[in-house]
């Protein structure tokens, strides 16, 4: 006879990384902890990619630009863990789009690269919007200037919005 459908949910693991399970295109949601599916099911499950972020942990090369910090609760100041933190852009000089993302570690720890250019301000410094999420309508922001916040632990609050 025919095999029973059962539910299954695959998880990843890699040294220096976190994997960000919602797909492209859906809203993320940190307690998203897999990707499910089921098997066997009607003719053969399409492939899913499953993107692979640096971690707080990541060993970026000598000489990328490196903001860290922590997603804590703005209510209770616990730690946000596995919370999405982006940063956006366009490059300066043919304005092509660019994305630098990272999620949070058990803790809320992360470490974002901001490899591309951000907004000009005086001087030469440079002005870079981070976005954290932990669900849709649960975020929270922080400006960074840089090379002045360079050092700087930097703390983003996640709140309903």
């Amino acid at each position: 006879g025919a095999a029973q459908a059962q539910r299954h949910r695959a998880r990843f693991e890699a040294a220096g990384y976190r994997p960000l399970y919602p797909a492209d295109g859906e809203p993320f949601d940190a307690g998203t902890a897999g990707v499910e599916f089921t098997a066997p099911g009607e003719g053969t499950p399409a492939p899913r990619l499953v993107r692979l972020l640096p971690s707080e942990t990541f060993a970026y090369p000598p000489g990328v630009r490196t903001v860290h910090g922590v997603v804590v609760d703005a209510a209770t100041r616990n730690p946000v863990a596995n919370a999405l933190v982006e940063a956006r852009g366009r490059t300066s000089v043919d304005l092509v789009p660019w994305q630098e993302r990272t999620l949070t570690g058990a803790l809320g720890a992360f470490r974002l690269a901001l490899r591309w250019d951000g907004e000009a301000g005086d001087g030469n410094t440079e002005t870079f919007r981070l976005e954290a999420t932990e669900r849709p309508g649960r975020t929270g922001s922080l400006e960074v200037r840089l090379p002045a916040d360079a050092g700087t632990r930097h703390v983003i609050e996640i709140r309903e919005q």
